[in-house]
């Protein structure tokens, strides 16, 4: 508005300067419609600002979301190679686990008659 009240002061100098009625009247609407333009303008500009905000919202959501299936890729890859990996370790320990089994069964067999033999001097 203050620069409306400029204009004005402007127009009435040139008023009294020129004395012509219709030259001030042309500058106000020149001035009237400079403002019009001007709020026309600011309301554009505003418009265009929050079509910018809404854009960048929906570009950060679905970089979110991108980031956030991604980031669940990678914890579901890395679980599925944490659980390979135990698997072998576990069937490695199970295959160790048959081995000293039977190794122990095979001792066994093999010293059997030692101990029966040695259990019966020891009662006998």
């Amino acid at each position: 508005m203050s620069i409306f009240i400029t204009m004005c002061y402007t127009v009435r100098q040139c008023f009294y300067r020129y004395g012509g009625k219709q030259m001030a009247k042309e500058i106000l609407d020149a001035v009237l419609n400079a403002e019009k333009e001007c709020e026309s303008i600011i309301l554009d500009a505003q418009e265009k600002a929050q079509e910018i905000i809404e854009s960048a919202r929906a570009k950060a959501n679905d970089i979110i979301a991108s980031g956030d299936s991604a980031a669940k890729r990678k914890a579901d890859e890395l679980f599925a190679s944490v659980k390979e990996e135990n698997e072998k370790t576990v069937s490695a320990a199970e295959e160790d686990a048959k081995r000293e089994s039977a190794l122990l069964r095979e001792t066994a067999e093999k010293n059997r008659q030692q101990v029966i033999e040695k259990a019966v001097e020891k009662f006998f």
